[in-house]
């Protein structure tokens, strides 16, 4: 959507904020930051930014209002992430 998504997380020995910030690639200027406590990666799609927040949580943020619009707990057995048109993918490991 004509921005960049970076994170400042709270994990393992880097303090960091815990914020996501929007930034304009065209001006290098911060558009909005959103506090979300611990943030271990962010992931923006065409209508939705997907950031991981906690161990297992991924909260959904609206790109043009900045607002959290959802979130999931992923299962302990997940192995990969992926965004398509709005939609958070989750590849998880079977349990038998």
């Amino acid at each position: 959507g004509g921005a960049v998504w970076a994170r400042s997380g709270t994990e393992l020995g880097n303090p960091g904020t815990g914020t996501v910030t929007e930034i304009n690639p065209d001006t290098n200027r911060v558009i909005q930051t959103i506090p979300l406590g611990r943030t271990d990666w962010v992931r923006a799609g065409r209508d939705a930014v997907w950031v991981q927040t906690g161990a297992h949580g991924i909260t959904r943020i609206n790109p043009a209002t900045g607002e959290v619009a959802g979130k999931l707990v992923l299962p302990k057995t997940a192995l990969d992430y992926g965004e398509s048109d709005a939609t958070f993918w989750v590849l998880a490991q079977g349990v038998k």
